[in-house]
Formats: structure tokens, sequence, C-alpha cells
């Protein structure tokens, strides 16, 4: 069952993690928990990149996307 499981991306767009995660919650959320990330990290919210650590902790945070798996 894990072999159907998509490896998480080492970072992503901030689109991707819409992709990822709009099953689970609304876009307008999962945009809105991200620019609270990139904020509190000194980012600008206009960044369509999110860094390998800014994605990480909203995985952490939020919980693995369904249909993916860590390393």
């Amino acid at each position: 069952m894990d072999n159907e499981k998509k490896p998480l991306p080492y970072s992503a767009t901030k689109s991707e993690l819409v992709t990822m995660y709009v099953n689970q919650m609304s876009k307008k959320t999962i945009r809105k928990q991200i620019n609270e990330i990139l904020i509190e990290k000194g980012f600008s919210i206009l960044s369509k990149r999110i860094e390998h650590n800014e994605f990480m902790e909203y995985v952490e945070t939020y919980g693995l996307p369904k249909g993916y798996k860590l390393n």
C-alpha cells in the first residue's frame, strides 16, 4: 500500500502545496496558513516558492498530505 503513495517533495510552490492539501482543506485556508509561516520566518508572502524548512514546518504543523509519504 505504501508503494502507491508519492514521496513528499523537498520543497514546493504555493500552487503545488494547494494541490497536495486541497482534498483536506480549502485553498484559502492553505494559503493563509503558509503565508503565516512565511511571515513568521521573514519571507515575503509574495514568494511563490516555499523553501524546504518552511515546507517541512507546514507538513509538521498540518500533517502529511493524503497520498504522500516521507522519503
